[in-house]
């Protein structure tokens, strides 16, 4: 591809969010992976509980400078 130039890529403008879910004796274990920016260790934390998932992941959300608290991304539990 002759006359095309290579765009530098900037790091700083995003975060990888890898959610991980299992059972382990009927009880539900979630993994959540961060990372993406150089500049910043990879985050990991261990959840038994779906509400604290949610609030996990709507705070990296908001740390994106994604949608406030509640949005449609993270519905209301209960179906919303």
């Amino acid at each position: 591809m002759a006359g095309r130039e290579a765009a530098e890529v900037e790091y700083t403008d995003y975060q990888i969010i890898v959610i991980r879910a299992r059972r382990d004796g009927g009880q539900l274990i979630v993994r959540i992976l961060t990372g993406g920016n150089p500049a910043d260790p990879a985050r990991q934390w261990v959840f038994a509980s779906v509400d604290e998932v949610c609030v996990l992941v709507e705070r990296l959300l908001e740390e994106l400078g994604g949608p406030g608290p509640r949005s449609a991304a993270v519905p209301p539990r209960g179906g919303g």
